[in-house]
C-alpha cells in the first residue's frame, strides 16, 4: 500500500506530515512511503533523510499521489490537489471543514474517505491520536523558552 506525503503549500506552514523517524517505521510494516521532494525543508528534513529512511522522494506531484491509497497532509489539499488523489484514497489532515464547503464538496466527489485531525476527541482515550493537545504542548514550552 502507498502512502503519499507531499510539500505543504500553504503560506507559513514549516510542518510536515510526516519525519524520517515515522516513514522508517511505516517500511518496516510493509507500506511503500512516496515523499515529495522538500516536503520536510522547513522542518528541517531533507530529502536524503527520508531516502535513507527507505521513500521514494519524487519531484512531480502527480508521481506523488499516482497509486496512492493514503495521504498524509497538515494543511487542507488545495482543488488541484484533491484533483490528482486516486478515487477513493484515505486522506489525514487539518481540513478545517467548516471554512470552506467547495472543498468537502470536491473531497465528497472524488469519493475520498478524510480524517479531519483537528475533529479528534480531545480526551485521554485518544490522547495518542490528539495533534492539537500535542502542537499546544510544544507552543507553551516554546513560549517560556
Amino acid at each position: 500500500m502507498k502512502v503519499a506525503i507531499p510539500k505543504e503549500r500553504q503560506v507559513g506552514e514549516f510542518r510536515v506530515a510526516a519525519v524520517p523517524d515515522t516513514v522508517a517505521k511505516m517500511v518496516a510494516l510493509g507500506l511503500s512511503v512516496s515523499v515529495q521532494s522538500g516536503a520536510g525543508e522547513a522542518a528541517r528534513f531533507l530529502d536524503v533523510a527520508f531516502k535513507e529512511a527507505g521513500a521514494e522522494v519524487v519531484d512531480d506531484s502527480v508521481e506523488l499521489y499516482k497509486g496512492a491509497r493514503v495521504v498524509l497532509r497538515v494543511s487542507p489539499p488545495s482543488e488541484a490537489e484533491i484533483a490528482q488523489m486516486p478515487e477513493g484514497a484515505f486522506v489525514a489532515s487539518f481540513l478545517q471543514l467548516g471554512r470552506d464547503p467547495e472543498i468537502v464538496a470536491q473531497l465528497a466527489s472524488r469519493n475520498l474517505t478524510v480524517m479531519a485531525l483537528e475533529l479528534l476527541p480531545r480526551i485521554s482515550r485518544a490522547q495518542s491520536m490528539d495533534a492539537l493537545s500535542s502542537q499546544a504542548s510544544l507552543a507553551g514550552y516554546k513560549a517560556v523558552l
